[in-house]
């Protein structure tokens, strides 16, 4: 059984799904699963999991993302994005002489937004896109978000080009709409590029249409390699015997949510809560 991450550049014109479909088809493996939906007009990284290592998604799918992304002046789509029909349009000022240290001020305080009613969000346990399609009438609550980093690296005519860094949960759908109300006027997002998780680039992954059954495990990445920057404890052998058998042990360590447990072969095993000098087993492989 492998226990892995494969790192994924997903083509456009395909839903994340649809690239685990392909996986596991090329692979064998049923039990996968990915760390952050990527639509299917967009690109970019996506990490797949495969069997146990599915057990650490959790911490994989709560790191900081990074985009490239072109934003459309001056028309409105009903998905936030080109794929979508054109609800409104909107004169577009002119950017000649656009402050860019005030616009990315007023980005990077963005705390909170609402996500497009074509997301994946659940509604009273329907799917917001499923019930958008359905012109179901519905309310999505604004939800907490960051904005760690945002550059605008190019202006052609309508069309504003920028990089951003922002945390889990946050649409870049929405932010570009943002974006466009800042400039005094609407937009929607062209593309759609994810080029990091965390400190994970796009330039380490590999394209659907490069892996077959007889390569595809040279592209496996361990959980170690992936949380590289994870806390780590390494305790003695017969400490790990006690923590396999999901049974606590002391420690001189402060509180932790989770760290990692690696073996004297600096393997990842499991990982475990530290509270009140003791280690608490909660993931073990």
């Amino acid at each position: 059984m492998i226990n892995g991450i494969l790192l994924i550049d997903k083509p456009k014109g395909i839903t994340s799904f649809d690239v685990i479909r392909k996986l596991r088809k090329i692979t064998r493996i049923k039990k996968m699963g990915h760390t952050g939906t990527l639509d299917p007009f967009a690109t970019g990284l996506m990490q797949v999991c495969t069997n146990k290592a599915t057990k650490v998604i959790r911490f994989l799918s709560s790191q900081k993302k990074s985009y490239q992304a072109i934003l459309k002046l001056g028309i409105k789509t009903d998905t936030a994005d080109i794929t979508g029909n054109i609800i409104e349009t909107k004169a577009i000022p002119d950017l000649s002489d656009l402050d860019l240290e005030k616009i990315k001020g007023q980005i990077l305080s963005i705390s909170e937004q609402i996500p497009p009613n074509y997301s994946a969000i659940k509604i009273a346990g329907k799917r917001a896109f499923s019930l958008a399609r359905k012109n179901i009438d519905f309310e999505i609550k604004k939800r907490p978000m960051k904005v760690y980093s945002f550059e605008i690296i190019k202006i052609n005519n309508d069309e504003i080009e920028f990089l951003v860094t922002v945390s889990k949960g946050t649409y870049i759908r929405t932010l570009s709409e943002s974006l466009a109300e800042i400039l005094g006027t609407i937009g929607t997002t062209k593309e759609l590029r994810r080029i990091k998780i965390n400190e994970i680039s796009v330039e380490n992954a590999i394209g659907l249409e490069q892996l077959n059954s007889e390569n595809w495990q040279d592209s496996i990445k361990t959980i170690e390699e992936i949380l590289y920057d994870f806390p780590k404890i390494n305790p003695s052998e017969k400490e790990i015997d006690r923590l396999k058998m999901g049974q606590r042990i002391p420690c001189k360590l402060a509180d932790i949510d989770f760290i990692m447990i690696k073996d004297f072969e600096q393997k990842c095993i499991g990982f475990a809560e530290i509270k009140e000098n003791v280690i608490h087993p909660r993931i073990i492989f």
